[in-house]
Order: C-alpha cells, then structure tokens, then sequence
C-alpha cells in the first residue's frame, strides 16, 4: 500500500505534538523553557535528518489525557496526531484514508513521523535526560548573611521635631550665655558692722516700742542709709528714660516680697548684674546689687520707688514687644518681674515655642498651653504625650494624622466616638466616624440612630440625607424612611425634614407628596399646620390666601 500525506486547508486531526528545528540539543532545551513547557511531563523525540548520523530536529509530545499546549509556541510548529502513532504535519492529511486497526497493522505499534523534507521515519526511543544532561561541579562556597540593613524609605511621609524636656530647655536657657564681670565696691569692715548692728537694733527697738533720743539718732542714720538707696534708685530710673536695654543690665530683680531674693537686707548699689539676657541665667559672679554682700540679697526700697520700678519694668517689656524682641521682653517678665505667665507668652509670640512650654509645665502647671505650644513648633510628639495626659482624644489622633501614623491614630478617634455617644451626641459621633475614622456606612446608621432615639432627630435626618447625593438614591431613601421610620408621634419633624429636603433637586415632588400626606393627616388636630405648605409653593400666592382664609375659619 502506498501511503501519501497531502496539503489540506484544515486540520483533519487532533494535535499530538510540536516540532523544534536544530542539530543542538541545549537549543532544544532553550525553546522548551521559552514555551513553558515542563520537561517532567513531556517526550521528546529526535527526529533524523537527510545524511546519517545527523538530527534535524525533535518532536516533543505531551503526556496526560489533557495535555497543556503553550499559548504561543514560537516559530516552532504543531503537528497532528493519527491513532496515538502516526504525527504529521499541520494543514495536511493522510491519503488512503485508515482505520485505526490497518494503521497499527501497517506501523506495527511503532511511533512514526513524517516530514515534507525526510520523508517517513520511525521514531526512537524518547531522550533520558538524566542520562544526557550532567550537572556543573558546585563550588565549595562559604555563604556570608550580611547584617540586617537600615531601611531607608524611598518617600518620606512626615518629618518632626524632637524636642528637649522641660529640665533641659531650661538649662540650656539658663546656660546660654556666658557670665560676665562685676564692678562692686565692697562695703569696708566698719561700714558692715554698723549697718548690720543699726538693723539688728532699730528691729529690736521696734518690737519693744522703745523711744528715745538715743534711738531717735540711730532711725535718722538708717534713714539716711534707706535715702541713698533712694537716689541710686533714682539714677537707675533716669537711665531707663535715656537707654532702656542698658538699665535692664543693672536692674534688680523684683518679687512678692519687695526687691531682690536673698538671706541678707542691703544696700542697693547701682551696678551691672547682669551681663546679657540669660532668661533663667544666675545674677552675675558676685554681683547682689547691694553692697556688704558676696551672693545677692534683699534690697529694701520704699513703696514709691518700689512702683517707679515695677512700672518702668513694664513699659520697657511692652516696647520690647512692640519692637518684636521677643527674647529681651521674656528676659524682663521672668528674671525681673516674675511674671511668668507674661514671659512664657512672649516667648510663644517670638517663636520659641519650646522653650515657652517649659516655662508653662514648670512654673505655672498649664499643660493645656504647653501642649499649644508644641503644636505650634511642630513638636507633634511631646504635644501628643501632654494631650494624652489632658484626655484630648480627637487632638491626639488628629496630631497622629498629621504624622501620618493613620494606624495609632483610629482607636483615639474611637475614644471620641463612644465619648459622643455615651452623652447621645449622635452627630458630632457621625461626624468624628464619618471625617476622622472614613467610615460613612456606619455614619449613616448614627445619624439614623439619633433619629429613632429622638436626639436633636431633624438635624441628624437632615445630615443623613444631605450624604446621599444620586437624586434617584435620595428619592428612594425619603420614601423608604417615611414608610418604615415614622410614626404619628413624629411625622411633624419629618415634615421639618421635608423642608430642607424640598431644596434638593431631582426629589421634589415626592416631598412635596409626603408633605401634602403628613398635613392632610394632621390638619383635623392642628389646624396651624397648614402654614408649612407654604414652604413648599412659595410662589403660589393664592395658596397663601387659602391658608390664611381656612386660619380665620378655624378660629370662628
């Protein structure tokens, strides 16, 4: 029997296999990798060439009832498959046509291919890989794990300040600048013993109520001791008036119980104590203002030049503020003057918010402003700890917002949600679920819970309804809530409702049905009802003269 394999315009069989061209078997194996084709479950059979002990190619044919055929196979070739034991190429046919029993007489159980350029050939046995392929020696190599890398992102998604405590803000304020030095005259030995014996027995004096021409001397003395402490007062005055920044060199401080602290009373002489304006810097080495002391003491003044001093004080800080030298301004409140409330705030004003929060958490306990205060100089961190302490749930989570840790901050919001809802504040509970958490669907149900609950239920209606936007949707929501969710107990706040609602486009007819159902059933109990139609024809005024006509009806 000659067997011929003819050209045709289909494929008359079942694919059965994919023929690759070439002599070498690793390009064999480099189209099978391209293809996807696993080598685990398919045959691969070499196909002979035109002289012998050549290749031209090889057939591969995939095992399994189901075979998986790759979705492009290249410029490789399917050829079909004739009885499990004929493969020929695609487009053709064979011609005798067979049965499946001459074909396995005919091939006698052999695989076998035919080609337009070989001919036919019986095909070999499949390739053994394991016998053909050899693996590569591996390498005695010593694998080193390198340490664990610092992560660096590759966007930065917030930047902060980290800040001192308050301890070292004031140090380092105290510290900033270097001190100078002093030019006192000591007292003399003598000067010492007279002043101190003068006071010591003018205060025992007192105390008996002793009188006497003899203590009467001793007063004129001290009183002359007090006069030039006076003057030099008066010299510190006038030079307030001539060079303000230069006074505040030689000022002394004042306090509760009159002028400078200190264990020793003194007197007061003008000279430098301070040597810049260290806000919470020490006195100058040596420098008291008073003679007769090493450290500083307590100078005694009168009433009037204690004022003069106080009011002088207070104008030089306001030009201060006014000239925007912030720093010399808090110099004056905190080291002399003593106000710290006014020097932490013009520390804030000038910008040094850290350094303000110290002076409010240390002196005057007002973590409240402390926490502004870091807010304002990007100190997120520290105004985080001091808001958690002062219970502001939403300002911490707000704070974690702007430091982009999302995460940290849901369960503060969660916080302020039960807060709100524990004082049955249904919107401000929508609110912080609906902009803080992003949660509208569970918004929407709070706003519905205050409505049923009957808490402030027109505004929590009127916001659930002002979130749907689709003129179709609303539609249906105001139908849907008017069937399930009124009664006659409150069908007068739903026609409230309607009143903001007949606002909306795309849904005024059926509120103005709903508004005509709810005065029509109402109207036998309320006559005065009739004026909410009003609200919505605004523009039919003969409806307005029948309201006001069917008003004057009732009231006969």
């Amino acid at each position: 029997m000659h067997l011929t394999v003819q050209p045709y315009h289909k494929n008359v069989y079942p694919r059965g296999g994919i023929v690759i061209r070439g002599q070498q078997v690793s390009g064999w194996l480099r189209q099978v990798q391209a293809m996807g084709i696993s080598l685990e479950e398919t045959s691969v059979y070499p196909i002979p060439g035109e002289t012998a002990n050549s290749v031209w190619g090889c057939l591969l044919v995939p095992g399994g009832e189901e075979p998986v055929w790759p979705d492009d196979p290249g410029s490789n070739v399917y050829c079909q498959c004739i009885g499990g034991r004929l493969f020929i190429p695609a487009g053709s046919r064979l011609y005798p046509q067979l049965s499946i029993n001459e074909l396995d007489r005919l091939l006698k159980d052999q695989l076998h291919f035919y080609h337009p350029e070989t001919g036919w050939v019986q095909l070999p046995e499949p390739i053994q890989w394991r016998d053909v392929l050899v693996r590569p020696a591996m390498g005695d190599r010593h694998i080193v794990t390198p340490a664990e890398s610092v992560f660096v992102p590759s966007r930065a998604m917030a930047f902060y300040k980290q800040s001192l405590s308050p301890e070292e803000a004031l140090e380092e304020l105290s510290a900033e600048f270097s001190r100078g030095s002093a030019n006192n005259r000591p007292l003399s030995l003598r000067e010492k013993v007279r002043l101190w014996l003068l006071r010591l027995l003018l205060g025992r004096a007192r105390a008996g109520k002793m009188q006497s021409k003899w203590m009467d001397r001793l007063q004129a003395d001290l009183d002359a001791l007090e006069e030039r402490n006076n003057r030099e007062v008066d010299k510190l005055l006038k030079l307030f008036k001539k060079d303000p920044i230069e006074a505040l060199k030689y000022a002394i401080p004042i306090d509760n119980d009159g002028v400078s602290r200190g264990g020793n009373t003194v007197e007061f002489v003008l000279s430098r104590l301070w040597a810049n304006f260290s806000l919470l810097g020490n006195l100058l080495e040596g420098a008291g203002g008073g003679r007769g002391s090493a450290t500083p003491g307590s100078v005694r003044l009168g009433h009037n030049q204690l004022n003069l001093l106080n009011q002088e004080y207070r104008n030089t800080a306001h030009t201060l503020m006014q000239n925007k030298e912030y720093r010399q301004a808090a110099f004056v409140y905190l080291r002399l003057l003593k106000d710290y409330s006014a020097g932490a705030e013009a520390l804030e004003k000038g910008g040094y918010h850290s350094e303000a929060a110290s002076i409010y958490i240390k002196y005057l306990n007002n973590k409240a402003r402390a926490a502004e205060c870091y807010e304002k100089g990007q100190l997120y961190l520290e105004a985080i700890e001091l808001n958690k302490e002062l219970e502001r749930h939403e300002k911490v989570g707000d704070l974690y917002l702007v430091i982009g840790k999302k995460k940290e901050a849901r369960p503060w919001f969660e916080k302020v949600v039960d807060q709100h809802l524990g004082h049955q504040d249904y919107i401000r509970a929508a609110a912080c679920r609906r902009d803080k958490l992003e949660d509208r669907e569970e918004a929407q149900l709070l706003l519905l819970q205050g409505w049923r609950s009957d808490r402030e239920a027109v505004s929590c209606l009127n916001l659930y309804f002002a979130a749907v936007e689709d003129p179709r949707q609303l539609d249906r929501e105001i139908r849907k809530l008017y069937a399930d969710e009124t009664a006659i107990k409150n069908k007068e706040k739903y026609l409230q409702v309607m009143k903001q609602q007949i606002e909306r486009p795309g849904v005024e007819q059926t509120v103005r049905d709903i508004a005509y159902e709810i005065v029509a059933d109402r109207i036998g109990e309320d006559p005065f009802i009739s004026s909410e139609l009003q609200a919505f024809n605004k523009n039919d005024k003969r409806l307005i003269k029948d309201i006001l006509l069917y008003r004057q009806q009732q009231r006969k």
